[in-house]
Formats: structure tokens, sequence, C-alpha cells
């Protein structure tokens, strides 16, 4: 019987051992689930703060491709009008050239009847003088008609 008890007791310091075991280790898991469950929280709270900058990420890039799109209008608008300025200053450029054309036949024509004016008052002068002379001579014949009438 003692051997027995003996056989009991040692039973019963292997139970309690294995319990106290069993407790500590139920100790130990039930902390590593708390420190799990804390580390799930965290990392609940970080992927909530990473969505939130990812969300606001995601509107500052729509913001900049709306910027983006923006100043491509921008650039193209600028484009047209840069090109229909091209077209504008060739136009001028053209009528400029043709004005001057323009100019150079109006000046010539003006050189020429100033040219032409010279001549014909040159003609008129010569005409004028012309007739003097013949007037002169008239005179000069009629005065000497009247003397030879009149002796």
């Amino acid at each position: 019987m003692n051997y027995l008890f003996l056989v009991l007791d040692e039973q019963k310091s292997q139970f309690q051992k294995d319990a106290n075991e069993l407790r500590h280790n139920l100790r130990d898991v039930e902390r590593s689930r708390l420190e799990a469950r804390r580390e799930l929280q965290e990392l609940r709270r970080h992927v909530k703060m990473l969505d939130g900058e990812t969300k606001k990420k995601s509107k500052e890039l729509e913001e900049l491709a709306d910027r983006v799109r923006q100043d491509e209008q921008r650039e193209e608008e600028m484009r047209r009008e840069v090109f229909g300025q091209k077209q504008r200053f060739v136009e001028a450029e053209a009528s400029r050239e043709v004005l001057r054309k323009e100019l150079a036949n109006i000046q010539r024509h003006y050189v020429e009847l100033e040219d032409e004016q010279r001549m014909k008052e040159r003609d008129y002068q010569l005409a004028v003088e012309d007739s003097r002379r013949l007037g002169k001579i008239e005179e000069s014949s009629l005065g000497n008609l009247c003397y030879i009438f009149h002796l």
C-alpha cells in the first residue's frame, strides 16, 4: 500500500507539475494572445492611417492630373495662337511687300511726272521766249513799216 501511496503521490506530484506547467503555458498563451491583439490593433490603426494617406495621395494625384490636363490645354491653345500669329505675320509681310512695290511704282510714276512737268515748263519757257522774240521782231517790223509809211 505504501507503494501505491508512493505511486499516487508521485502521480499527484506529476499532475500538479503538469498543471503548473499548463497554467504557466496558458498564461504565456494569454500574454501572447493579448500581445497579438495589441499588435493587430496597432496594425489596423496603421492600415487605417495608410488607407487615409493613400486616399489623400490619390486625391493629390487626381488634382495634379487635372492641372497637367489644364496646362496641356493651355499649351495647345498657346500653340494655336502662336500659329495664328505666325500666319498673320506672314500675311502682313506679304501685304507690306505688295505695298512696297506699289510705293516704288508710285514714286517712279511721280518722278516721271516731275520730269514731264519740267520738260513742259522748259518747253513753255522756250515758247514764251520765242513769243517775246517774235513780238519784238513784229514790233520792230511794225515800227519800220510805220516809219516807211510816214515818210
